[in-house]
């Protein structure tokens, strides 16, 4: 084994006479990098915003099951985005509605009177006549509700 060992040491120090010649290594060449192409992405479908008067059944459908939130803010958004003179009107009655229903009798006052002044002769301003008068009476306004529920008569005769 020692040997073996001697021999092993010995052939570490001798010159190497390969019987074959090693290659040259290529040269690199100068390339230009590589050009990124984007890929187009397709266009997102926008989401489908919901037409002002579809906002106002959806709010008269919370306002019925006593989702106060939800009603009102789907009146602000019809109040917010309907062209017609009518559907404001009607959103900012409904608007008044639902801050009075979540208790915010100040705020449904200020609303309400609002709705009756910026929208002469629209449909929706005997219905905030009728609400203005039955704020007015829960501030016990009477004076304010008699008149509210006098204007709403004026626009409904016979209707109470």
């Amino acid at each position: 084994m020692v040997a073996g060992l001697a021999v092993f040491a010995l052939a570490c120090n001798l010159p190497v006479n390969f019987p074959f010649s090693p290659t040259e290594t290529p040269t690199p060449t100068a390339t230009a990098p590589p050009t990124f192409t984007p890929t187009p992405l397709p266009t997102p479908t926008p989401a489908p915003t919901a037409i002002p008067a579809a906002r106002l059944a959806t709010g008269e459908q919370a306002l019925l099951v006593g989702d106060y939130l939800t009603a009102g803010g789907e009146y602000e958004q019809a109040l917010l985005n309907a062209p017609d003179f009518e559907i404001q009107a009607a959103a900012a009655v409904g608007l008044g509605r639902a801050q009075w229903a979540q208790g915010d009798v100040a705020t449904a006052l200020r609303t309400l009177r609002e709705a009756v002044a910026l929208y002469p002769g629209a449909a929706a301003q005997a219905e905030g006549y009728f609400f203005l008068g039955e704020v007015y009476s829960a501030l016990q306004r009477y004076e304010e509700a008699a008149e509210a529920f006098g204007n709403y008569i004026s626009f409904r005769p016979g209707v109470v």
